[in-house]
């Protein structure tokens, strides 16, 4: 499974698989659909059963993947969490291994954000690097 975010609201989910010959084949298994704004980032599960996606509507939204009639219907939303400051929005959002925890980012304050799968905020730690972060790693979930 392939996610992929733009900067249209939505966020295409492809399955490569190969066929009988061994060739690569690629074709949408489906769409995540409800943000009002451009996708700057998504997670999937290493499992492919959840994803978080960010978009500039100042929203993260999380995702039931593991869905039946894959190519037919498309994930629905669990979870929709708004930016706790009024025009700000995540730049970067992660899944932790679990998934019972999503770290999200907000770049223009260097803040970071942790919340429950349930979309409360647990802890924010504010100005978290001196320069814009672009990237987020889980080693493991001890929270």
């Amino acid at each position: 499974m392939l996610g992929l975010a733009s900067f249209s609201s939505d966020v295409k989910i492809l399955e490569i698989t190969r066929d009988k010959s061994g060739s690569v084949v690629i074709q949408k298994l489906m769409a995540l659909l409800g943000h009002k704004s451009s996708v700057l980032n998504l997670s999937i599960a290493a499992d492919g059963s959840r994803a978080v996606s960010s978009s500039k509507d100042g929203t993260w939204k999380m995702w039931k993947m593991d869905i039946e009639f894959k190519g037919v219907a498309n994930p629905e939303c669990l979870l929709t969490a708004t930016h706790p400051e009024k025009g700000q929005y995540f730049d970067l959002v992660r899944l932790s291994p679990g998934c019972s925890r999503i770290v999200a980012v907000t770049n223009k304050s260097r803040t970071v954000y942790l919340y429950t799968a349930e979309g409360q905020l647990v802890h924010t730690i504010l100005s978290a690097h001196t320069d814009l972060v672009t990237s987020v790693g889980w080693v493991e979930e001890n929270l």
